[in-house]
């Protein structure tokens, strides 16, 4: 308390003595609508205020009434309009969202910036965004838990064995529980697998028991294993470490019996040679992506058809071309004769063979017959074509030179052999081989095989008529 005294202006003396209620100014000085503002809690640009509703007069603002106002900002009429908020010119020429509300003949009002209130609008969605996301990821945490322990895990382990079991390991087990469903599924897959694994083995088994030298496979290539019976790797001469590689890799198994069928023998469409004297058939149909196979072995009907093919077309004695099959091949020779290349026909026929069968016997001049066409089979196949016309009238075919020097060459390589290997006649004795011989030649691929030999033979009796043992050239 503060001590007051009151005099009188007329007369001296005091009047009246007593207490000024400082605490109680104090308390009304607190409760004004200035102070009241001063204490709402504003970021930075934000205002609050109270005005005056009749005469306009700011009566309390959050910074306080000792700052300057711009009077305009604060006009009455613009603040009467904000009731539903509206965006205002304030200080610093700023555009500002106002409010305001009436309270016993007074405005209440609020300030922000529109940047300001941009800047909190984002920061609040930016806010509830984040939460939003981070309720929707731990959601989905929870669901893919839930999920995986539920479905996903099984379903990998049920692809996982179905994956191992194309691979050819037909062993593998499906047991995937969690579920009652899992283990009504892997139970069918179990079902199913024994059973190819049975049909394949009882295909077998009927193969092997029917004597058929047969053997079927079936593979898809976007699987790896290829199912097949017991003797297909025996039929195709797969060897032992690599049965297993090409039976577990579809992609594999087809490369090799595809590389196998490009090559059919002479004559044949689906016959192949394998190896030594393997030949097999092979068929592969194909549909909807699948490839089913039989191989059979045939070696021993081509075999028949080979030695038939043989007997029809060699001479049974020597070994060599029979006549009619010489002309055949020598024809085809002169077709496909190139233009920078020439040949010879060669006709043949062996001096005193008359007195050799008369004097040591038909058995010795088969064995004289039989050392004369070794020679002519031991020539080089690049180069010469023999046959046995008949008796003891041989010819050749002389091919693939470049000059008539080039056939002179082999005619003289050949009679050389003669020289070097004499024919036996009996114990310790043998007789140098005499043959004379005629021939023709012609760089016309154009040219008749049966001119070409006319014309050897003509030379062939022209060289007899003045000696023997000799060859001589049409025309010559």
């Amino acid at each position: 308390m503060q001590y007051v005294g009151v005099v009188r202006k007329v007369k001296k003396g005091i009047v009246q003595v007593g207490f000024k209620p400082t605490r109680q100014m104090e308390a009304q000085a607190r409760n004004t609508y200035d102070s009241i503002f001063t204490l709402f809690p504003a970021d930075i640009g934000e205002e609050f205020f109270i005005i005056d509703n009749t005469t306009g007069t700011i009566l309390g603002h959050s910074g306080g009434l000792n700052q300057r106002f711009n009077e305009e900002c604060y006009q009455l009429e613009q603040l009467r309009g904000c009731a539903q908020g509206a965006y205002r010119k304030g200080p610093q020429n700023q555009t500002m969202y106002l409010t305001s509300t009436s309270y016993e003949n007074k405005l209440i009002c609020a300030a922000l910036p529109r940047k300001i209130l941009f800047e909190k609008l984002w920061e609040q969605i930016s806010t509830t965004f984040l939460y939003l996301l981070f309720i929707e990821v731990v959601v989905l945490l929870l669901l893919n838990h839930l999920v995986r322990r539920k479905a996903v895990d099984g379903i990998h382990q049920i692809i996982e064995n179905l994956t191992s079991i194309t691979n050819g390991h037909l062993d593998t087990e499906v047991n995937v529980g969690g579920n009652r469903e899992f283990q009504e599924l892997s139970r069918r897959i179990n079902t199913m697998v024994k059973s190819i694994v049975t049909s394949t083995d009882r295909i077998s088994a009927i193969i092997e028991i029917s004597g058929v030298p047969l053997a079927a496979f079936e593979y898809e290539l976007g699987l790896n294993h290829v199912f097949q019976t017991s003797g297909l790797k025996e039929l195709l001469a797969i060897p032992e470490q690599m049965a297993e590689r090409f039976f577990s890799n579809s992609v594999l198994f087809d490369r090799y019996i595809r590389e196998i069928m490009t090559a059919p023998i002479p004559g044949e469409t689906d016959i192949f040679h394998i190896r030594e004297s393997r030949y097999v058939r092979i068929h592969i149909s194909e549909s909807s992506g699948k490839h089913l196979g039989v191989v059979m072995d045939v070696s021993s009907d081509i075999q028949k058809k080979q030695q038939l093919h043989y007997e029809n077309t060699h001479d049974s004695l020597t070994g060599l071309c029979k006549f009619p099959y010489f002309k055949q091949l020598a024809s085809e020779i002169l077709e496909n004769m190139p233009k920078d290349q020439i040949c010879a026909a060669v006709m043949l026929d062996l001096d005193y063979f008359k007195s050799i069968n008369d004097t040591y016997g038909h058995d010795v001049g088969d064995t004289y017959l039989q050392s004369f066409s070794a020679v002519m089979q031991s020539m080089p196949e690049e180069h010469f074509l023999t046959a046995r016309r008949s008796g003891d009238e041989f010819c050749m075919m002389i091919f693939g030179c470049c000059s008539r020097e080039e056939i002179i060459s082999h005619l003289d390589r050949f009679y050389e052999a003669l020289q070097n290997h004499p024919a036996p006649l009996g114990p310790n004795q043998s007789k140098i081989i005499s043959a004379s011989c005629g021939f023709a030649q012609t760089s016309d691929s154009f040219s008749s095989i049966h001119q070409l030999l006319s014309q050897a033979d003509e030379a062939l009796y022209d060289i007899k008529r003045h000696t023997k043992g000799r060859y001589g050239e049409y025309g010559k």
